[in-house]
């Protein structure tokens, strides 16, 4: 079945317009945030034999609590297979913290989360919490190590720490962390951030130099994927260049998200999107900028902050909408994604 994650989007998408066009006098979006992320729990904890990579976690756990274990998992995962009674118990868990994380630590940090919880479905979710779980669950354990960051770094950085052994790609939120700082600091306005991007983008896409550069290596992760050509550039996509426009749009509107404490998620989310212009040549890289990337998701609804008038409202969510539904028939059409829905209850 796959209208469940059509139907998904209708709810979100009502609750959504409920929050922009009647700024919350309707709906605690709060209230009724925690129970639709409670429904995405459900469904994506209860869920059997969905994903790319479900059969492989499956696998993984059998040989594990059989002593056959030969993967190739981060230190904290294998700890959650091992302490899990049963590999239903084990996804349903994952789902569970990944979903709360960034409830609590992302969606939240705005004044419209359901809309901001709507973006996240349509772009993320399926990626996320569906197909690349470690890397979701890594993700959202970022998402609460930036949010302590500023406030008490010992606790931000032991958190960054812990999402490392959970996906090892999270060691690149240390070098996006440190140029947003850089960033930050020197003042570097949004505007040429956006410029520099614009400027790597084109040679980086052109002469394919880090997807080049990371073949040289012959590491295991790139050898596996080159070696089964599963490797396939996305180069200039509509998605790329959707980040790129909405960073230079965040320039022109700098000094309001100044103002609404969002200086950090700004100049995170540009060092994410300089990474992803940086390793557009090669479709699995693209993967490790998700960690600030996932910040889209707050920063684009607070843009109802700056259109106070109804009709431009309606216009912008309806724009959002449009790209929510584009994303999420992309995820769930293209490739050969195993998104075809069976819960526990039906194997």
């Amino acid at each position: 079945m796959i209208w469940p994650y059509y139907f998904i989007y209708l709810i979100l998408f009502f609750f959504s317009f409920l929050e922009v066009y009647t700024a919350g006098r309707i709906i605690n979006s709060k209230k009724w945030l925690f129970l639709l992320i409670l429904l995405l729990i459900l469904f994506t904890g209860l869920r059997w034999d969905v994903g790319n990579d479900f059969i492989s976690y499956v696998t993984a756990y059998k040989q594990l609590h059989t002593l056959t274990y030969h993967q190739y998992f981060e230190p904290t995962f294998v700890l959650l297979m091992k302490i899990s009674p049963n590999v239903e118990f084990l996804f349903f868990i994952i789902a569970l913290a990944s979903l709360l994380l960034v409830y609590k630590y992302l969606f939240l940090q705005t004044k419209y989360p359901i809309c901001s919880f709507f973006l996240y479905f349509s772009i993320y979710f399926i990626i996320f919490n569906i197909h690349i779980l470690r890397q979701g669950l890594a993700i959202s354990v970022v998402v609460m190590g930036l949010y302590y960051f500023e406030k008490r770094k010992i606790l931000g950085l032991s958190l960054l720490a812990l999402a490392i052994t959970i996906h090892y790609s999270a060691a690149i939120i240390l070098p996006i962390l440190l140029l947003s700082k850089v960033a930050e600091k020197s003042r570097l306005s949004i505007s040429a951030m956006v410029l520099i991007t614009f400027g790597l983008l084109l040679v980086i896409v052109q002469f394919h130099l880090i997807s080049n550069f990371v073949e040289s290596l012959n590491l295991r992760y790139a050898k596996v994927y080159f070696d089964a050509h599963r490797d396939v550039g996305v180069y200039l996509s509509l998605g790329a260049f959707m980040y790129v426009l909405f960073a230079l749009y965040i320039g022109l509107y700098y000094p309001f998200y100044l103002k609404r404490g969002m200086k950090q998620h700004v100049y995170f989310y540009w060092s994410s999107l300089l990474v992803y212009i940086l390793c557009l040549s090669h479709s699995i890289l693209t993967r490790l900028p998700y960690y600030g990337l996932i910040y889209f998701c707050i920063l684009v609804p607070e843009l109802f902050e700056i259109y106070q008038d109804k009709l431009a409202k309606l216009i912008l969510f309806l724009l959002i909408a449009l790209v929510s539904f584009l994303y999420l028939y992309k995820n769930i059409n293209a490739g050969v994604a195993h998104l075809d829905y069976h819960t526990i209850f039906f194997k």
